[in-house]
């Protein structure tokens, strides 16, 4: 299984290439979006000849990711309808089933060459199984210095319990969330990876060009062949993720059981 070290490595030496590359003699793409018409149609364009490439060359990494994702969403009917219990048990199930999607949609813009809005859509979903984890702690966490409980600072729509600040709160308080996840360690070094790489810059820059001397600059998307072991690591990360989530619904079922035996239910909705 390649591992956050792995991935860094690559993502580093990718950057590398594009800080080392030159900048002043890059080219456009050939296809300018030089009419209303070609942006409209650049919009609608579902890159089918990029999505090929990606088939071909990471076949096995794309099957592996589909396996992955098929034991989280079998469990995930029976999660969701556990959760349906108060608005607590709500948010986590709500979190988990946007962790799943924001997994398929990234896997979806990977393999459309969008390789920065994948990564940042992949670190949504790993801010969601923070956030996930967090809102079905029954006691409260330390936050911003005080003693909170996360689940009501997300209805109460407080900065405090904002997505960006999910995977630092996350860590902070892993000893008391008292996760028994079997990659625990990679997990909290994927967090801290992505929340510090997924921002603009030299990678980014990276990510929508060809890493060749006067490498062309896309719109859109595109599949770089230098950036095909990027690319395999990349969809490991995402399986990674997948698994991650298996765990995250098993982890956290016991914990709503709890919720359920211990929390007045929400009163019924009027017909």
């Amino acid at each position: 299984m390649a591992g956050p070290s792995d991935y860094a490595g690559e993502r580093h030496e990718t950057a590398q290439k594009a800080k080392t590359g030159p900048f002043n003699t890059m080219t456009q793409e050939e296809n300018l979006l030089s009419s209303t018409q070609a942006i409209i149609s650049e919009l609608f364009d579902s890159n089918e000849a990029v999505k090929g490439q990606f088939q071909l060359h990471i076949s096995a990494e794309i099957l592996e990711f589909g396996e992955a994702l098929l034991p989280a969403f079998k469990r995930l009917p029976n999660f969701v309808e556990a959760c349906a219990h108060n608005v607590q048990t709500s948010l986590v199930g709500a979190f988990v089933y946007g962790v799943l999607d924001d997994l398929v949609v990234s896997g979806k813009l990977l393999l459309m060459g969008k390789l920065g809005p994948s990564g940042n859509t992949y670190r949504q979903a790993m801010e969601g199984i923070c956030m996930a984890a967090m809102c079905a702690h029954a006691s409260t966490l330390l936050i911003g210095g005080q003693e909170k409980k996360y689940w009501e600072l997300i209805v109460e729509n407080s900065k405090l319990a904002n997505g960006n600040r999910a995977v630092h709160l996350f860590l902070a308080n892993w000893d008391r969330l008292g996760l028994n996840l079997s990659g625990a360690e990679q997990l909290k070094e994927a967090l801290a990876l992505h929340h510090e790489h997924s921002h603009a810059g030299r990678l980014a820059l990276a990510n929508r060009m060809d890493l060749t001397p006067g490498g062309r600059i896309y719109v859109g998307g595109h599949f770089d062949p230098a950036k095909l072991q990027a690319y395999g690591l990349e969809m490991k990360q995402r399986i990674n993720g997948a698994r991650w989530t298996v765990e995250l619904i098993d982890g956290l079922w016991p914990h709503i059981e709890k919720l359920r035996a211990t929390t007045p239910a929400a009163p019924a909705a009027h017909q």
